[in-house]
């Protein structure tokens, strides 16, 4: 769990420095980064 709000802090300062474009870019990077770390807890937990 500390590593998404991680994650998240690093997004608040980017958010700060980076053109809107590469938000979104970053944001989708992470998005995709957070489903497969879902699928991999889902299958831990099975």
């Amino acid at each position: 769990m500390g590593t998404i709000f991680r994650g998240l802090e690093v997004v608040d300062r980017l958010k700060r420095d980076v053109r809107e474009e590469e938000l979104k870019d970053f944001k989708d990077m992470l998005n995709d980064e957070m489903k497969e770390l879902n699928k991999e807890l889902a299958v831990k937990e099975k």
